[in-house]
């Protein structure tokens, strides 16, 4: 099936026609990028919107451009495939012709359109000319004259007038030196004494009547009647071949840069698979030159296909006049072998049959799509073998798919979570009092918008036992759509525990400030992280007040040097320190004595990290 996806998801992007995939409600889920560049804009500005923007208000023959496709929409829904003309709209505001087909295709387990759309601008040029070429051809009539020996006019058709612009009556009285622009007099004469008992077709000029010259082709002869010589001439206006010829030579000289300078490889095949004309950046590809290339038999570089095999199909396609769109592989002229995509399709050049085509390089995307799939893989193998829960939600917050460890989480199984909605695994409301439905849509809401969210919250199993989850949720695409990935982690044990070692931590502190000493802890620099109770009142102040403070703040001068000089026996040489201590509180001046324990507390690296300290008040006992 992925394979399948992925040929469908390589042609739909390689097609030269613009395709769009459309839903019931007539938004646009899809496009491609020729259908893109078709109408000048990006496909993110396509994809999500109406049509509307993509074809003008009114067709010219006065229909209301979205009622014609209001009705072509259901017919095709309705399972008749439509096929017809109709004038769209680019960004600029041009207007072109097209051609669009509707057909009716089931996506993503709905109903949708498939549109593919043409441009069909230069076929429409090409048949109005055609058809005033055409109009031309059967209204014109070649120009009959019948001279004598001398060049005198004795008979003509009224074509021949209407050439050179003069009535009948004016042409019977004409010399062929009157209208003849190119040759003088005697050679004029002598021409004509040749053609007698001949036949002969030149092209020459004409002067018209009024001065005007134009270019004809003449078929004459000369024969004698009745003892006389007689010149008949038709004469063919060919001003407008001229000048056709003109173009025609211009627009192959313009063909031929367009094939030198095209970027895709372009080659032109005879019957037989010989190459008969090649664009530079063909030659580019394989490495060869064109004096090379020319000549040179399609089987010499294809590396997929024999040569039996490569005949067949090119006099088939031929024969049968089919346009194909397929990958093969190329050998260089360095033995390298290259990915390409070919655009084929047979049409006549110079009275025969040949094969066009286009070749492009796609190696990179080839090697990108290995990877990719690859990646692909690789994820898939994670996604199944994580140890946490992983979800995936699509932009409704329903379940798309989720690994064996998040069915397991919630208490059922993977083909029954898809189609779950996120409210299915919540309890009403948070531990905090919000709504479930709330914090999640918010969640999501800021997911999908590229923004990571690490968070904890109550999640329900199927039984309706609730457990605590630690959350985090990412972007991904998902089947070309986008979605949230959810990696959840029971920590149901780890918040037992922490309340557990909150309530320890409680008891231990409890018995702390009702112990008869004075405890504290300092960290290596000196600064207290703990003092009990007593330390507190003893100071007159608030946990918040000492904690990250030193001695200095607390003790005069000289009692601060004697508590460094005690605790750096402690935290510097791993002393256990039993000393009788002297210190004078600067707030109110009195002096204690004080004995004193300190002890280094060490980390599992064996390293002292803290000081604790046990003081007791033996100022009584002292005196």
């Amino acid at each position: 099936m992925q394979k399948n996806q992925s040929k469908y998801q390589r042609l739909f992007e390689a097609a030269s026609d613009g395709i769009f995939i459309q839903a019931q409600t007539g938004i646009i889920v899809d496009c491609n990028e020729s259908g893109a560049r078709l109408h000048g804009l990006s496909r993110e500005e396509i994809v999500g919107k109406l049509p509307h923007a993509l074809f003008p208000e009114i067709q010219p023959d006065g229909r209301v451009s979205a009622d014609v496709a209001r009705k072509m929409m259901i017919a095709a829904f309705g399972g008749e495939p439509q096929q017809f003309d109709f004038k769209s709209l680019r960004v600029d505001g041009s207007v072109f012709d097209a051609e669009v087909k509707l057909s009716h295709i089931i996506y993503n387990d709905s109903d949708h359109l498939l549109v593919v759309i043409r441009d069909i601008t230069s076929r429409i040029q090409a048949e109005s000319l055609l058809r005033r070429n055409q109009a031309l051809m059967q209204n014109s009539m070649d120009g009959i004259h019948i001279m004598d020996i001398e060049g005198n006019i004795i008979d003509v058709n009224d074509s021949f007038c209407e050439m050179l612009g003069y009535t009948r009556e004016e042409a019977l009285g004409l010399n062929i030196v009157d209208w003849n622009a190119e040759a003088s007099p005697e050679v004029l004469r002598n021409r004509l004494r040749s053609f007698i008992g001949k036949k002969a077709r030149f092209e020459t000029l004409h002067r018209r009547k009024d001065g005007a010259l134009i270019s004809v082709e003449i078929s004459t002869g000369g024969s004698e009647i009745d003892g006389k010589v007689y010149i008949h001439a038709i004469s063919r206006d060919i001003t407008e071949r001229k000048c056709s010829e003109k173009a025609i030579r211009h627009e192959s000289e313009k063909n031929r840069v367009l094939l030198r300078g095209s970027s895709d490889g372009i080659h032109i095949l005879d019957y037989d698979g010989n190459v008969i004309e090649v664009s530079d950046s063909f030659c580019s590809m394989l490495g060869y030159a064109p004096v090379e290339l020319i000549g040179m038999n399609v089987s010499e570089w294809d590396a997929t296909m024999s040569y039996s095999k490569l005949m067949k199909d090119i006099r088939e396609q031929i024969s049968t006049n089919d346009r194909r769109l397929f990958e093969t592989c190329h050998r260089r002229k360095d033995g390298t072998i290259i990915d390409v995509e070919i655009n084929s399709f047979p049409l006549v050049l110079d009275g025969r049959t040949v094969l066009f085509n286009s070749s492009r390089d796609i190696t990179k995307r080839k090697r990108d799509e290995r990877a990719l799939a690859e990646s692909e893989a690789k994820y898939r193998q994670l996604f199944e073998t994580s140890t946490d829960g992983i979800f995936l939600l699509d932009e409704t917050g329903v379940f798309v798919d989720c690994n064996e460890n998040g069915a397991k989480l919630i208490g059922i199984s993977k083909v029954e979570i898809v189609g779950m909605s996120h409210a299915d695994i919540s309890p009403e409301r948070q531990p905090d009092g919000r709504l479930s439905a709330e914090v999640a849509s918010e969640r999501l809401a800021a997911t999908l918008n590229d923004q990571i969210q690490r968070f904890e919250c109550r999640c329900l199993r199927v039984d309706g036992v609730s457990f605590d989850a630690e959350i985090t949720m990412s972007r991904i695409e998902y089947q070309g759509i986008p979605c949230a990935q959810v990696v959840a982690r029971d920590i149901t044990e780890r918040k037992q525990t922490e309340e557990a070692l909150r309530n320890s931590e409680l008891k231990l502190l409890t018995i702390l400030d009702n112990v008869e000493a004075y405890i504290y802890l300092k960290d290596t620099e000196g600064r207290y992280l703990y003092v009990n109770r007593h330390v507190r009142e003893l100071w007159n102040a608030k946990m918040e007040d000492i904690v990250g403070n030193s001695d200095e703040k607390f003790f005069d001068e000289n009692t601060v040097a004697n508590i460094r000089r005690n605790d750096d026996r402690t935290l510097i040489k791993g002393e256990i320190v039993r000393e009788e201590e002297t210190n004078t509180l600067p707030v109110s001046g009195m002096t204690h004595i004080f004995h004193s324990t300190k002890l280094p507390l060490r980390g599992e690296d064996g390293k002292i990290y803290a000081l604790c300290g046990i003081s007791t008040d033996i100022t009584e006992r002292k005196q």
